[in-house]
């Protein structure tokens, strides 16, 4: 059995940075901050991606 690789930890910046790649657009950083820091940030990609 493979079991799947686990992706390195990224911290909130980066975690910003790589919402903003995906063309998210983030008005308010500080709301992005505590946002990220209160949910998941797979959780919040998973229900930004439902919109689609």
């Amino acid at each position: 059995m493979c079991l799947k690789r686990h992706q390195p930890a990224m911290s909130i910046e980066e975690q910003i940075k790589n919402l903003r790649n995906l063309k998210l657009i983030i008005p308010d950083e500080d709301h992005a901050r505590s946002m990220l820091g209160d949910v998941s940030y797979f959780r919040l990609i998973k229900a930004y991606s439902l919109g689609f």
